[in-house]
């Protein structure tokens, strides 16, 4: 495969909006929100939202901390710090 080089064509700005998955960033200590989801799918459910709480708190300063639990309806994430 050939690639045509080209000169003179402009970068494109990043992308300014951010995707948010889930509301960390306005959690105060005590809140908490419910992903819903099905009764088989609540424990992969709540992995991924325990990873993403951690790989979020990783980047702030003072380091929140949340639990995440398997209840009735899907996994909720609580701001414990």
């Amino acid at each position: 495969m050939v690639f045509e080089i080209e000169k003179g064509i402009e970068v494109p700005d990043p992308q300014q909006k951010i995707r948010r998955t889930y509301p960390f960033p306005d959690m105060k200590p005590g809140d908490s929100f419910l992903v819903p989801c099905k009764p088989s799918e609540s424990k992969q459910t709540g992995k991924r939202l325990g990873v993403a709480a951690r790989r979020w708190s990783c980047r702030q300063p003072g380091k929140p901390r949340f639990a995440v639990r398997q209840v009735e309806g899907g996994a909720r994430c609580w701001r414990i710090e």
